[in-house]
């Protein structure tokens, strides 16, 4: 059985793709900030060190094993600057890195996927939130470490519009050529990667 782990996988979106992860056959591994989430770690990635904590702690997890596969999810939409930087950019780019250092070290193939946003792609502009602007940064990084590591880690984005998301019902769809996405609409774009083995630097925008 393949292993991935989820972050923020307890709510939400990322709820849901635990889910379809694991009806899909995958064990699956989440993890989330907060106690009390049902999440099997709790790692705040705000804080220095929390990545390695996290991948470590999904290792022990597993058995030793490090993930076969990595989704990027937990994101900070409010906060500080460094705040976002840290949960939006910093931890995902490097559980990235330690999932290449795992791939190098044992010759297994890999994957890891970036949950991005639609509104991050493309040139920056003057009125970029530093969400938006973390985002964006996420992007480029994942790209270049998609070509960095090309041989033993595929590392693909997914950049979903405005997802209509069970907590928000009553809201209307942005305007969209095929108006706003479903989770599900985004799950599929995520299983797609995962085991597109022939497939590394990709972004696909959903919505």
């Amino acid at each position: 059985m393949k292993s991935v782990l989820v972050t923020g996988g307890t709510v939400r979106l990322g709820r849901l793709l635990a889910g379809r992860l694991s009806d899909a056959g995958w064990k699956v591994v989440t993890s989330s900030h907060r106690s009390g989430s049902g999440a099997d770690i709790v790692a705040d990635l705000s804080q220095s060190g929390a990545a390695d904590s996290l991948f470590y702690g999904c290792r022990d997890i597993l058995g030793g094993s490090a993930p076969d596969a990595l989704v990027n999810n937990a994101a900070l939409f409010r906060g500080t600057a460094e705040e976002l930087e840290a949960v939006d950019l910093a931890a995902p780019a490097r559980l990235v890195e330690l999932m290449a250092r795992e791939s190098a070290g044992d010759g297994k193939v890999r994957s890891a996927l970036c949950i991005a946003d639609a509104d991050a792609l493309g040139p920056s502009s003057p009125g970029d939130t530093p969400y938006i602007s973390a985002k964006r940064r996420l992007v480029e990084s994942a790209v270049a470490a998609a070509k960095r590591h090309s041989g033993f880690l595929r590392v693909n984005v997914v950049a979903p519009g405005p997802v209509l998301v069970p907590t928000c019902g009553g809201v209307k769809a942005s305007p969209a050529p095929f108006g706003r996405p479903a989770p599900d609409d985004v799950a599929d774009a995520v299983l797609f990667l995962l085991s597109a083995r022939c497939t590394t630097g990709a972004v696909i925008r959903v919505g």
